[in-house]
């Protein structure tokens, strides 16, 4: 696959740093030559790596993890690969379920000390590598989703500007569309209360207390009788409802087979940031707002 002219015109590098995003491109960009280096990554260590910097907070059920390292060997980004709460997302990739795949999880750091920054450019360098990996070890394809929806606070602070998945299209990813729009349920953080966790405490299945621990750490009260009664009480008291497009879904092949199954390369299909698509302007870097 070959990237179309519209792919190379850069958009500004998001990264995390506690939680907190930051937009920059920087004047030296990201390249092996600086010591990084890719290897797998253990369960509690991924899950403090993105309980400390990501927004969403939580690993999710996961099946390969992988951390990019600098040159004094120091954790600077993490790729966490899981299953979809659904198989079907699977089937435009055409394989096995056992060999497919989807990127959940993807943070690169921004420490603004100067000792973690990964430089611009670092999220595809990074992709591509994993991929690499993956694919040595038998997977043949690979599913993401981007999140276009700005999460804000109650108190107006920006917890994510969105995604559309530009670090996707610059791996040249089959563009699959958007999924189903609907309903969101945030938090007062910006954080999502999931239909599927309030499934869980209506029916007591796993990890259900975790759902009920979300809720109690804004307010909910204790948890008594019947948790589909606590459940209507607590959740409009809570949360605020909000209009979700649907997320942006991508494909990668890693396998012939699962290439010729997809859709031809779509490049122009691509979405775009509300901004547009801007040239790179190395230099740039925009803090997040102090909390």
């Amino acid at each position: 696959m070959t990237q179309s002219p519209d792919q190379l015109e850069l958009e500004l590098c998001l990264r995390w740093w506690e939680g907190h995003s930051t937009l920059s491109l920087d004047s030296n960009p990201f390249h092996w030559k600086q010591g990084w280096e890719v290897a797998p990554v253990d369960r509690p260590t991924a899950a403090s790596f993105i309980s400390n910097h990501h927004y969403l907070k939580t690993l999710p059920v996961n099946r390969r993890r992988f951390g990019l390292y600098n040159r004094l060997g120091r954790l600077t980004g993490l790729a966490v690969y899981g299953v979809p709460l659904n198989y079907a997302a699977f089937t435009p990739l055409g394989c096995a379920n056992d060999e497919a795949l989807e990127l959940c999880r993807l943070v690169l750091l921004d420490d603004t000390h100067g000792i973690a920054r990964v430089p611009c450019n670092g999220e595809s360098a990074f992709v591509a590598r994993c991929h690499d990996m993956l694919r040595r070890e038998g997977f043949a394809g690979v599913i993401s989703y981007s999140d276009p929806l700005k999460r804000m606070t109650t108190d107006g602070r920006e917890i994510t500007p969105g995604h559309v998945g530009i670090v996707y299209q610059a791996l040249s990813a089959v563009y699959l569309g958007t999924s189903r729009p609907g309903t969101l349920r945030l938090l007062p953080d910006g954080q999502a209360f999931h239909h599927r966790s309030a499934q869980k405490v209506r029916g007591s299945e796993r990890n259900w207390q975790s759902a009920i621990r979300q809720l109690q750490n804004h307010g909910a009260g204790p948890l008594r009788g019947d948790p589909a009664l606590w459940l209507k009480e607590w959740i409009p008291k809570i949360t605020r409802a909000v209009a979700h497009p649907g997320q942006h879904k991508y494909a990668f092949a890693l396998h012939p087979a699962v290439r010729r199954s997809l859709p031809s390369f779509n490049p122009h299909s691509y979405p775009t940031p509300p901004q547009g698509r801007r040239p790179a302007q190395y230099g740039r870097h925009r803090l997040p707002d102090p909390v």
